[in-house]
């Protein structure tokens, strides 16, 4: 009967070592899966953990990853892995933007924020959107807009331009539809 016994429990842990392995297998594929992902976005990812003082304050935030896109966009390699951002990202500690509290509140209340931002030291404009996969860390990913931006002041240029003419302008529509009189138009009519 003891024998009995023996030869169940091995069955078991043979049974639970299958199961471990099959477990362990599933978690490399979901790694690797998850891996590729980050690794192969368009856009710069970083993974991050929120530093807080004695009360509680976002201060700043330790690197855990980055993507190759985010060293494509900033200039920021994988260097920076297992360090501060104060201590190695300049832009962030000598922004305007409050880089540490946006951040801090995604870590700690786990709500996602989206915002677009002009980096001074790096001449250029991010869309960055930032949440929590759990409390005290974020994923921000961020892409460069900086041309869109470029393209926006240029149309609020033209527009204005248009709408200032001692010229008469008129845009109609391809069946002589009128869609728009600039003031000078009106000033006439």
């Amino acid at each position: 009967m003891q024998n009995k016994n023996i030869d169940k429990l091995i069955e078991k842990i043979e049974h639970l070592e299958k199961q471990l392995a099959k477990q362990e297998k599933n978690d490399i594929k979901d790694d690797l899966f998850h891996k590729s992902l980050f690794d192969n976005f368009l856009v710069g990812i970083a993974y991050c953990k929120i530093v807080v003082d004695d009360k509680g304050k976002p201060i700043d935030f330790f690197m855990l990853d980055i993507n190759e896109q985010c060293t494509n966009l900033t200039g920021v390699d994988r260097r920076v892995i297992g360090k501060n951002a104060s201590q190695t990202i300049p832009f962030f500690k000598e922004s305007d933007f409050d880089w540490f509290g946006t951040y801090g509140r995604v870590a700690l209340t786990g709500k996602p924020s989206s915002f677009e931002v002009y980096v001074d030291l790096l001449d250029k404009w991010y869309f960055v959107s930032a949440f929590s996969n759990k409390k005290g860390y974020f994923i921000a990913s961020f892409e460069d807009i900086t041309k869109r931006k470029e393209y926006e002041e240029e149309l609020i240029k033209l527009s204005s331009a248009i709408t200032q003419s001692q010229v008469i302008v008129m845009i109609t529509d391809t069946n002589g539809s009128i869609e728009y009189v600039n003031p000078k138009f009106c000033d006439i009519t």
